[in-house]
């Protein structure tokens, strides 16, 4: 058995940084996450906001330092507990996820980024080194090689469906 948290959500408020013994960080996220569902009863559309406390250690915590408020993040971590007592003198005690992954969602660069340029799904370069073709000949008659098979559909995007014999 094991004991393992993925969140996805936003940050409430800025990062607190400390520096704790042997010289390591600490830093303390406050992390947002939202459920919706649908009431059966009224139809109406419901949701809950969760409030995690995040409890980050070593180099994550010096990256985890400069997050500002609003980021939109997935953390991995565990769940811990722990017990102190408090200033009242009462033992208390409190739930944290200690992080050991934090990754910033890129998704809002996505619509403001262009596109990155198209790689060739078959290139052509790589083709003409063939051992014993090197002439220039040889080089103009394999490129037209690749350039009827692109035509003909052999060669298609990895993405697309390939071509079949019926069509």
């Amino acid at each position: 058995m094991f004991n393992n948290v993925n969140l996805i959500g936003y940050l409430g408020s800025d990062a607190e940084s400390r520096t704790i013994r042997n010289n390591s960080t600490l830093t303390v996220l406050s992390l947002a996450t939202k459920r919706t569902w649908k009431n059966h009863e009224t139809g109406d559309r419901e949701s809950r906001t969760t409030w995690h406390r995040c409890v980050v250690f070593g180099k994550t915590a010096e990256y985890a330092a400069t997050l500002t408020k609003g980021a939109h993040l997935q953390i991995v971590g565990e769940i811990q507990r722990r017990d102190f007592v408090g200033r009242d003198g009462a033992k208390k005690y409190v739930t944290e996820i200690r992080v050991h992954r934090i990754a910033a969602s890129t998704a809002w660069r996505k619509s403001i980024l262009p596109r990155p340029p198209h790689r060739r799904a078959f290139p052509i370069n790589s083709q003409v080194s063939k051992p014993g073709s090197n002439s220039a000949a040889a080089v103009k008659e394999q490129r037209a090689s690749i350039l009827k098979l692109k035509m003909i559909g052999t060669v298609h995007a990895p993405w697309k469906r390939a071509p079949t014999t019926a069509e």
